[in-house]
């Protein structure tokens, strides 16, 4: 995930930081248990995130760009 704010809160800078250093670590586990690359689980967890994402609210593009849904 990223802040959508140009300067966000240190708050908000922390969440993001936590959440996706414990992403990373869970894709690592279940890379290695399925013998696939992190960046593998990652497109899955991601296309399925954004599956389930409410419109209104941001989504990473393959080509890095963030679009409103």
């Amino acid at each position: 995930i990223a802040a959508v704010a140009a300067a966000p809160s240190e708050a908000v800078t922390a969440l993001v930081s936590s959440t996706n250093d414990g992403r990373r670590k869970v894709y690592a586990d279940l890379a290695q248990r399925n013998g696939i690359t992190v960046q593998a689980v990652g497109i899955v967890s991601g296309e399925k995130l954004q599956g389930s994402t409410p419109a209104g609210q941001y989504i990473q593009l393959p080509n890095g760009q963030w679009q409103q849904k």
